[in-house]
């Protein structure tokens, strides 16, 4: 299971344990859109549900002041997590672009 939410940029959210939390990987270039690879994007829903849980019952919290009007949906939807379209970097390997913060 792959949890994302967008407004003017996508943003993925990663658990790299599932005690951990939650941190937000933020896809600002939405012309040119990919799957950051520099976390755990897709995670057993068993194994993580407790932190799953919390991620969404924060979601509306978190977002309730954005007031972006813009709208990537189409980004967000052609990038959706599974979809294994990540950028490689110009060395070569995968690579990421974007911001990253933890979530409270």
């Amino acid at each position: 299971m792959g949890i994302a939410t967008y407004d003017s940029a996508v943003h993925f959210y990663s658990l790299r344990s599932p005690t951990a939390q939650p941190q937000m990987l933020v896809m600002s270039d939405t012309q040119d859109v990919f799957a950051p690879n520099s976390g755990k994007l897709l995670m057993e829903l068993e194994q993580h549900r407790d932190a799953l849980k919390a991620l969404l019952e924060a979601l509306p919290e978190m977002w309730a002041a954005n007031r972006v009007n813009d709208n990537c949906a189409g980004a967000a939807i052609e990038v959706g997590p599974g979809t294994g379209r990540e950028r490689p970097s110009r060395s070569g390997q995968r690579g990421t672009r974007g911001g990253q913060r933890s979530w409270r």
